[in-house]
């Protein structure tokens, strides 16, 4: 009878044991040279347990080694698209935020997340309210929305669009409200010119140039109703383009080594003399690239939004002359929670 494995299946099998008896070798290693937890008082068995299960994850050698090569087979060598479940690979080294849990990147974008109507009456009343709440403080309210990676670079993401969350709650706020809303997404996917990227390809966030782009679109708008907030132009800057190691989503996966991204550093080199106005302003991590723009025309007052936590004392203490909310689109329906229990009368009140 023939032997059914080839030799060089038993030879990968045996490298492949080896690869993890090594790892276990050397922590034994780790340990006779470790000393025990230190005791300062006696402990309990689960205790001891406890210390002894942190000092293998503290010193288990090549654990990140394992991880980074786990998933170097599966990017790399296999071309998996859902490596994670935060992390999914498309096309020419693009890497997208799946966000399980943060967003539902897939859902959202391919049609399979279904806005109730109840929940589109909800964000519009929590969204009127703030409104009507700053109207009679002689405040001014834009709300900005940010795109998705896959919604400026649909070309190299796995999944098909459908209809996305934000093609639902936009159009029904603009149809049903005179809310000031700023939607980046034509704009940025107008940008795109091959030379220059407006996000990271292996980050979730736009790179400064997609901020930058974002910025002219909201300040030519802002400047309908507020002249003097027209944008600078990219003439008034240097733009230095600078080649990065992997990006958030790469160090998801131990793979930052394994990609390169383009950073664009922005200086400004002109010396302008703008009036600026007070705005308080509620935002989400794409606003760190939209700061060093817009601090040029506004002396900001900062709030990281809380899922939709409308910070009316701080509106109250800064009394500001416009209060702004950018959020990314994968949170817009964070719009949907209750505002603080101080405004949320505030139409029925009126």
């Amino acid at each position: 009878m023939k032997n059914k494995y080839k030799t060089s299946d038993t030879f990968l099998v045996t490298v492949f044991a080896i690869l993890l008896f090594i790892p276990c070798i050397l922590f034994l290693n780790t340990l006779n040279n470790q000393k025990a937890p230190e005791e300062e008082k006696p402990q309990t068995f689960k205790a001891k347990i406890s210390a002894y299960e942190t000092l293998l994850t503290d010193s288990l050698t090549l654990k990140r080694e394992l991880i980074s090569y786990y998933y170097y087979i599966k990017t790399k060598i296999l071309k998996e698209t859902n490596i994670t479940p935060s992390v999914i690979q498309g096309s020419d080294n693009w890497l997208y935020y799946s966000g399980d849990g943060d967003g539902y990147a897939i859902e959202s974008y391919t049609g399979q997340q279904i806005i109730a109507d109840t929940s589109l009456l909800k964000i519009k009343h929590n969204l009127e309210t703030q409104q009507k709440w700053l109207k009679k403080r002689n405040i001014d309210f834009y709300i900005i929305m940010c795109p998705n990676k896959q919604t400026v670079y649909p070309e190299y993401f796995p999944y098909k669009k459908g209809v996305t969350v934000a093609d639902q709650i936009l159009p029904y706020l603009k149809k049903n409200t005179d809310l000031k809303i700023i939607d980046l997404r034509e704009a940025l996917i107008k940008a795109k010119d091959g030379k220059y990227f407006l996000y990271y390809k292996t980050d979730s966030h736009w790179t400064s140039y997609g901020g930058f782009t974002g910025y002219t679109e909201i300040f030519n708008q802002l400047s309908a109703n507020y002249p003097d907030l027209k944008p600078l132009p990219i003439t008034d800057y240097k733009v230095v383009q600078e080649d990065v190691e992997g990006n958030d989503i790469a160090e998801m996966v131990n793979l930052e080594k394994y990609f390169t991204d383009y950073k664009y550093n922005f200086e400004l080199i002109s010396n302008r003399n703008l009036t600026k106005k007070n705005a308080v302003l509620f935002h989400d991590s794409y606003y760190k690239f939209l700061r060093q723009f817009f601090t040029n025309h506004f002396n900001v007052t900062e709030r990281p939004h809380q899922w939709n936590s409308f910070d009316y004392k701080v509106i109250e203490d800064v009394k500001p002359d416009i209060v702004i909310y950018e959020v990314v689109e994968r949170y817009l329906t964070a719009f949907s929670r209750e505002n603080p229990a101080e405004i949320k009368d505030t139409l029925v009140n009126h």
